[in-house]
């Protein structure tokens, strides 16, 4: 996914004791640079964990690291995502 010129958000998705997934907006960047993303996700949000690309689409980029799933994603297909795989 190319985030330069994109609105996209950053979520994280838990699971809890009964199986339910959440999911929870943790910021927007807006025409970042991928590499800041990263760097900025990693160092200030989650004190330098590191996070993997386990799948990457044309609108969504998907981080683990260290039993944390996030999710970057376009901010205009947001709410559809979350219809589709939260319920």
């Amino acid at each position: 996914m190319d985030i330069n010129e994109l609105e996209v958000e950053l979520l994280q998705y838990t699971i809890d004791e009964y199986g339910y997934v959440s999911a929870t907006s943790l910021m927007v960047f807006y025409k970042w640079q991928r590499h800041e993303v990263f760097e900025y996700t990693s160092k200030k949000l989650f004190n330098g964990m590191q996070f993997e690309i386990d799948r990457e689409t044309d609108s969504t980029i998907l981080l683990k690291g260290n039993g944390i799933v996030l999710m970057l994603i376009k901010t205009s297909i947001v709410d559809s995502v979350l219809a589709k795989y939260l319920n």
